[in-house]
């Protein structure tokens, strides 16, 4: 195999040879170690994505390894065969079964296949695509809203948000204060004691009372 450097951005890569028929980048190669397992495939192959990191030979070319001419990344190996195939077939994305969602999604954002790939790899795994909320048309409005209900927006969101967190949690500690018998004040108790006491009679007056105005009250309408 021949001696591959890292290659530079452009067309100037040199031109590889199969028998007596040069064409370029035919059998130029490229060995990619994941954490131990070496993977081999054609430059031209990466080329077919240019934005993506494999892609991108000044992207790529830091992890490049002089001593075994070699790219080495320290990276989950179950996944990349499905990196390397989605290069083999021109952006078909496949995970693998025995490779949990959210350690392929760290895989897929290192390897930077960039926002369209992620989003048809949710769409395929069905994920729920969030709808945006509807803003308010009027600028003075709209920041309003930025500042109460989305404080990762400005600094100044963000003091809203732990001030109300605080007013929150002071509440909540003085009600459970409260219930302290050393923070209890007993008159306040007895207050509701007495109001809710009621003679027996009195309240057999009042009944009485209801009943006699009730057919009054039928005559009258």
């Amino acid at each position: 195999m021949e001696n591959l450097l890292p290659v530079p951005a452009g067309d100037n890569e040199p031109n590889g040879h199969c028998g007596a028929h040069p064409r370029k980048d035919c059998c130029e190669r490229v060995v990619i170690n994941i954490s131990g397992l070496r993977f081999e495939t054609q430059v031209k192959t990466l080329r077919q994505f240019p934005d993506t990191l494999l892609g991108d030979p000044r992207r790529r070319v830091r992890y490049y390894d002089p001593l075994r001419n070699e790219y080495f990344f320290d990276r989950n190996r179950p996944c990349f065969d499905s990196i390397l195939y989605y290069y083999q077939s021109g952006g078909r994305l496949r995970r693998p079964a025995n490779v949990p969602l959210d350690i392929f999604l760290e895989e897929l954002k290192f390897y930077q296949l960039g926002d369209e790939a992620l989003n048809k790899f949710r769409d395929d795994e069905g994920f729920v695509k969030e709808e945006a909320e509807p803003m308010p048309e009027r600028e003075f409005l709209k920041q309003v809203w930025l500042l109460f209900e989305h404080p990762e927006t400005s600094q100044a969101a963000r003091i809203i948000a732990i001030v109300s967190v605080m007013v929150i949690l002071i509440s909540i500690v003085i009600f459970c204060l409260e219930t302290l018998p050393d923070f209890r004040d007993e008159r306040d108790i007895s207050l509701p004691l007495q109001a809710l006491s009621f003679s027996p009679l009195s309240s057999t007056r009042d009944a009485d009372n209801n009943i006699l105005l009730f057919p009054l009250t039928k005559m009258v309408k």
